[in-house]
């Protein structure tokens, strides 16, 4: 059974503004970004602060390798685990 990789939000604090940033496996399409457009409004509406702190936080969209190695790792242990179950089949 395959884990499909999932987006991670993450709030960085730099030079005293937060950032919020929505990490995607590599490769994924614009289209995904959006699927989490409510959810990055609700997050920056529960952030702590003012109204105006809050109001300007910037948010990016990275590829994140990271999530990609995870998934390649994981069809790796698949296909190990097939070829382990048919040479144990034989």
């Amino acid at each position: 059974m395959t884990k499909k990789p999932t987006a991670q939000f993450r709030l960085i604090h730099g030079n005293g503004h937060p950032v919020l940033t929505l990490h995607l496996p590599k490769g994924s399409p614009f289209a995904e970004a959006s699927k989490y457009d409510k959810l990055r409004q609700e997050i920056i509406h529960r952030l702590t602060g003012c109204t105006a702190c809050t109001s300007g936080v910037p948010f990016q969209i990275v590829d994140d390798p990271v999530i990609l190695t995870a998934v390649e790792a994981a069809k790796v242990v698949e296909r190990f685990n097939e070829q382990i179950g048919r040479e144990l089949a034989a």
